[in-house]
């Protein structure tokens, strides 16, 4: 490779890094509240009141965090189409423009949680030290799967302009019918997550959300891509 073919691929691979952190800080600035919480849960050794906390996370997830997640797979979008936007204003402008889905479709999710959580704990609480190992991966089986329809669920909403019914349907279908995807979404989301937060922490503020929600948006779309097409030849 010639120096000016180096350059060029130095200054594409610059702008992304730019692109991927000012959309990460945008949407941790977003997401204020809830660190604020998972900062307290670090610190709290009462088992109530870490319950406490998780469940208040959860509640609020679907007001804050969804549609600022939802604004950030967006941007994503934009630039995995070759589209170029000002970052902030489209930012807000897709805040604003999924919050009621992302709202309540982040409702639905939470609830799911919820449940998922209260389970968690009852058979903790009442099983443990006795309980069953196959039980605690059941759980981690069900979280991740949970996470990857909720990315599902994101790259759906900004990929089509269709109904909070279909986005749902289309992000389960998709999470059932795509097994192995499925695996390799969970594993590579809590694997970025894991890294983040026990290696390379400063990743948290940089890169973390939105180098999830890029490979999430590219595995998405060229299945819809596909599906597409066979819809046209059909």
């Amino acid at each position: 490779m010639n120096s000016s073919g180096f350059m060029g691929l130095f200054i594409r691979v610059s702008e992304w890094v730019f692109r991927f952190t000012a959309v990460n800080l945008l949407w941790i600035i977003f997401n204020l509240p809830i660190i604020f919480l998972m900062l307290n849960i670090l610190l709290v050794t009462n088992f109530h009141h870490l319950i406490i906390l998780y469940l208040s996370v959860i509640v609020i997830a679907p007001f804050i965090f969804f549609p600022a997640t939802t604004a950030m797979f967006a941007l994503i979008r934009k630039w995995t189409l070759g589209e170029d936007i000002s970052i902030i204003k489209t930012f807000i402008m897709y805040y604003k423009a999924n919050y009621l889905n992302s709202m309540l479709g982040g409702g639905i999710i939470s609830i799911v949680l919820v449940v998922l959580f209260i389970d968690y704990c009852y058979l903790e609480n009442y099983l443990s030290p006795n309980r069953p190992v196959f039980i605690l991966f059941l759980f981690i089986f069900m979280f991740m799967f949970i996470v990857v329809f909720t990315l599902h669920f994101f790259s759906i909403t900004v990929h089509l302009e269709i109904k909070l019914f279909s986005i749902l349907k289309n992000s389960l279908l998709i999470t059932l019918g795509k097994p192995i995807l499925t695996l390799t979404l969970g594993v590579v989301s809590s694997s970025i997550i894991y890294i983040s937060i026990k290696v390379f922490t400063f990743a948290i503020l940089f890169f973390m959300g939105s180098l999830i929600a890029y490979i999430a948006f590219v595995c998405c779309s060229n299945i819809y891509e596909k599906f597409s097409s066979v819809q046209e030849n059909v």
